[in-house]
C-alpha cells in the first residue's frame, strides 16, 4: 500500500512539474515573441526615419544646386572667373561636409550621445570597481 501510494505520489508530482515547466517555456515563448515584435517596430521606425532623411537630405541638395546653378547663370563675369568661383565654392562645401561627417561620426561623439562615456566612467572609478566585483 506505501509503495503505491508513492508511486501515486511520484506521478502527481511528475505531471506538476511537466505543467511547470510547460508553462515557463510557454512564458518564455512569449516573451520571445513580445521581443521580436518591438525589435520589428523599432527596426520599421529606424527604416522609415532613414527614408525620410535621406528625401529630404536629397531635396535640400537639389535645392542648394539649383540656387547656386541659378546665381551662376546669373552673374555678369567672365566664363573663367564663373569657374573659379565654383571651384571655391566646390571647395568651400567639401570642406564643411567633411568636418560634419568627421564630427558626426566619432566615436567620442557616439559615446556621448549613447551616455557609455559616463557608463566607463562610473565602472572605471575604484570605489565602484570594488561594488561591482
Amino acid at each position: 500500500m506505501l509503495r503505491v501510494l508513492g508511486r501515486w505520489l511520484m506521478v502527481f508530482v511528475e505531471r506538476l512539474a511537466g505543467r511547470q515547466r510547460r508553462a515557463a517555456a510557454d512564458w518564455l515563448r512569449i516573451r520571445g515573441a513580445i521581443w521580436y515584435v518591438r525589435g520589428v517596430g523599432k527596426a520599421r521606425g529606424a527604416a522609415v526615419a532613414l527614408a525620410v532623411a535621406a528625401g529630404c537630405l536629397l531635396l535640400g541638395a537639389a535645392g542648394f544646386l539649383l540656387l547656386h546653378v541659378g546665381l551662376f547663370l546669373w552673374l555678369p563675369v567672365a566664363p573663367p572667373v564663373k569657374g573659379l568661383i565654383l571651384a571655391g565654392l566646390g571647395l568651400a562645401y567639401l570642406f564643411v561636409a567633411m568636418l560634419v561627417l568627421r564630427n558626426s561620426l566619432s566615436e567620442r561623439t557616439w559615446l556621448r550621445a549613447s551616455g557609455a562615456d559616463e557608463l566607463i566612467a562610473r565602472v572605471t572609478r575604484r570605489g565602484e570597481r570594488d561594488r561591482l566585483f
